[in-house]
């Protein structure tokens, strides 16, 4: 007997995440979170059993141990069990400010990692003074052996060790900072070899006999599309064109295996490392589910697998050894939707419908991702993200379109360039020709239609009402007004500048940011709109909100401003998360019916 979707089952159901499969290639390791608690586990049963968050599951080479890091005696640290399960976790590390990333050396008898150095903030605090810079250490698996590997004064990010075990290439850039990460870096080596200078930092890191191999993208700069590079002789080997990077999933001792995000679906393939050739493993078409995460050794392959009619599941080599969550829910029917854009462009998005035999033309809600370097795939997708919105209004009787909007993965460089100065404009026009197509095709109901979405799509949101009055509703999840202020108080103002098209500070203005917020717009609202935020959000501040919320009942449009405390950019407090699904639903039920 199907059962009704609530809050609670949305909110508690497990995710799972970082698919590791064994040398042997019988066996996946995966993180299933629930909350703010996560466990390791393997092949269907729980293998770590920490009161805290568990994660990072890593197999030693010869596959007889599973390292995983732990914050269950307070910071992250590494701890050891036996592959065969049973007995206590043996904790291995002991750093102040906890782990932050680890590997296996190829000979399985030592494990690098990075952690902060301990850090209390001063007071008064004085910015870039002595920040907490990650240091790469290695540590015999055996314990007490440490060793500090790149004790400069610049900050570690991704590593990798040699094919023997004898070096490890790692990257350093200037500081921790999340700013840091659009500037300049070195991929250096523990030996004391500079490898390579890059304009962007490395998102991950391969050493093979072939060479290293890293991550990227085309542009290397914000707003491109993620490929997959060679170091040396510097030179793309895989996607950025017409498809995007995925994941690099290859974790054999000479395997290169990514997964490839084109259009709606994502392409599990194995990279020829000497030549480039891409050997697909796996290409599921929409219905048969969406690769979330995969791992492949040697010819075995395993994958986190998010399906349209029940929460996501483990496989391996396409047996599934692993189904979390519940079954017997009605969830909303989902179907691909394709459309045309202003200028012709081919366009795709997912479609939820509500479960059961429905009369179109139905109350429509336009769901828009955030990024705006993201993408809309199908499958359910618990948890308390907006992603999981679709499902829960869905549900409850509306029509859910999310669309692929320029800006976005999974169409390679042009595509995910187009947003890069210019938001608000291509990208808000594929969102409406979206909406425009589902009334022509008498889905939507012309006279009820919403809008919402988080992050970039709060941006969307806040920009849609004041270019149009068609909606009747709008919820603005953590969504940009300003991107003037954004580059002023955002943790990435490089970004923010990216998309917005310039800086406050280059001269006197007009500036062109100011012609893409949707602030400078608000007198035009009269869509009531329901406006949540995080209290500590970094990344889009809560000034953005307030700001917004004050021009918005300036210009006599109704509005509602909730502000959670304590929350950043991505909820982390079960009632927040409660709060949140229950105000939408109602929002939307007060302004469409």
């Amino acid at each position: 007997m199907e059962i009704e979707l609530t809050a609670e089952l949305l909110v508690d159901a497990a995710q799972l995440s970082d698919v590791r499969l064994a040398p042997d290639g019988r066996r996946a390791a995966y993180v299933v979170k629930k909350g703010p608690r996560s466990a390791v586990w393997v092949n269907g049963e729980r293998f770590s059993w920490g009161e805290g968050a568990d994660d990072q599951p890593r197999w030693s080479p010869d596959g007889r141990t599973l390292a995983f890091r732990s914050d269950r005696a307070g910071k992250a640290q590494i701890y050891l069990l036996p592959a065969a399960g049973g007995g206590e976790a043996r904790q291995l590390t002991d750093e102040a400010g906890g782990v932050h990333a680890f590997a296996w050396s190829p000979r399985g008898d030592r494990i690098a990692f990075t952690a902060p150095d301990p850090h209390d903030p001063p007071d008064p605090e004085v910015a870039g003074e002595d920040p907490p810079y990650h240091r790469l250490r290695s540590i015999a698996a055996a314990g007490g052996s440490l060793e500090t590997l790149f004790a400069e004064k610049r900050h570690v990010g991704a590593f990798a060790w040699s094919p023997d075990g004898s070096d490890i290439a790692f990257v350093a850039r200037s500081s921790p900072e999340v700013e840091s990460g659009a500037h300049p870096c070195t991929v250096e080596t523990a030996r004391g070899r500079t490898l390579a200078r890059l304009p962007a930092p490395p998102g991950a890191l391969r050493w093979l006999s072939a060479g290293i191999f890293h991550t990227g993208s085309v542009a290397m700069r914000p707003c491109s599309s993620a490929c997959l590079y060679r170091l040396d002789p510097p030179v793309r080997v895989a996607a950025g064109d017409d498809a995007c990077l995925a994941g690099l999933c290859g974790d054999g001792p000479d395997d290169l295996a990514l997964l490839i995000a084109r259009g709606l679906g994502t392409v599990l393939c194995r990279i020829d490392p000497a030549t480039g050739t891409a050997t697909t493993i796996r290409a599921p078409s929409f219905g048969e589910g969406e690769l979330r995460d995969a791992s492949v050794v040697g010819e075995h392959w395993a994958a986190v697998v998010a399906l349209p009619d029940r929460p996501p599941e483990v496989l391996i080599d396409g047996r599934s050894v692993a189904r979390h969550g519940f079954a017997d829910v009605a969830w909303g029917r989902q179907e691909a939707f394709r459309w045309k854009g202003a200028d012709g462009l081919d366009l795709d998005g997912v479609l939820t419908l509500p479960p059961g035999p429905v009369k179109m033309p139905l109350p429509l809600i336009c769901l828009v991702h955030g990024g705006p370097y993201g993408r809309v795939t199908p499958g359910v997708q618990p948890g308390p993200g907006a992603a999981a919105w679709s499902q829960w209004l869905a549900t409850s009787g509306y029509a859910v379109l999310q669309p692929n909007y320029r800006g976005g993965m999974g169409h390679g460089e042009a595509f995910a360039a187009a947003a890069r100065g210019r938001v608000g404009r291509e990208d808000w026009q594929d969102v409406i020709t979206s909406v425009d197509t589902a009334v022509a095709r008498s889905i939507a109901d012309p006279n009820r239609l919403g809008i919402g979405g988080w992050s970039q799509g709060g941006f969307m949101s806040a920009w849609a009402i004041t270019q149009t009055r068609r909606f009747r509703g709008a919820v603005i999840g953590a969504g940009v007004s300003d991107w003037n202020s954004m580059v002023m108080n955002s943790d990435l103002p490089s970004f923010e500048a990216a998309l917005g098209g310039g800086r406050p500070w280059d001269g006197s203005g007009p500036h062109a940011a100011a012609l893409i917020s949707p602030i400078s717009f608000a007198r035009a609202a009269r869509t009531p709109a329901l406006i949540l935020h995080g209290r500590e959000d970094a990344r889009v501040p809560v000034n953005q909100a307030i700001g917004f919320y004050r021009a918005l009942r300036d210009a006599g449009c109704p509005a509602e401003l909730v502000i959670y405390p304590r929350e950043p950019h991505g909820f982390r407090e079960r009632a927040h998360q409660l709060d949140v699904l229950r105000r939408v639903r109602a929002w939307y039920g007060r302004c469409l019916g």
